[in-house]
């Protein structure tokens, strides 16, 4: 006879290395997360905060180290690293008060700066690590472009 698991989605969220409280996972809504391996990737956590006022808490502000952690019970991975870049306020006509924090992984200081650099007698090798350190990135193999979406809603 077969049994009906019923697999609970888990999610863990850390912000500047410390796990979110209780009062904060108790009022998340939901996570977004759009990884391009070869691009910026994003993230979306909505908060409802009715009860709790997410942004004035302190817990999370811009530039909040954010790493995203999803799975299930006893299989959970670490699925997003990245900055919080923007706080946005929601206000449905028939709903509750929600605010999303959105942010992108480090890839997207590429995208913002602009540097006039010369390489001189330096194998292709030498200058791209002299770019990622330039940026704070280190190198991780892979050619993929591969873009892959996670979201998990709570109600």
């Amino acid at each position: 006879m077969s049994e009906n698991k019923h697999l609970t989605p888990v999610w863990i969220i850390y912000a500047d290395g410390k796990r979110l409280d209780v009062e904060h996972e108790g009022a998340l809504r939901s996570i977004t997360i759009s990884d391009c391996l070869n691009g910026v990737s994003t993230f979306s956590i909505v908060f409802d905060t009715t009860e709790v006022k997410i942004v004035d808490k302190g817990v999370l502000s811009y530039g909040s180290e954010i790493s995203v952690h999803l799975g299930y019970k006893d299989d959970i991975e670490e699925v997003f690293t990245g900055e919080v870049l923007g706080f946005h306020g929601m206000f449905p006509e028939n709903g509750t008060e929600q605010v999303e924090v959105t942010g992108c992984n480090a890839l997207h200081k590429l995208e913002r700066r602009r540097r006039a650099r010369s390489f001189e007698k330096k194998k292709a090798s030498e200058v791209i690590k002299g770019l990622l350190e330039g940026y704070s990135l280190t190198e991780r193999g892979g050619n993929s472009r591969r873009k892959r979406t996670k979201q998990i809603m709570s109600t």
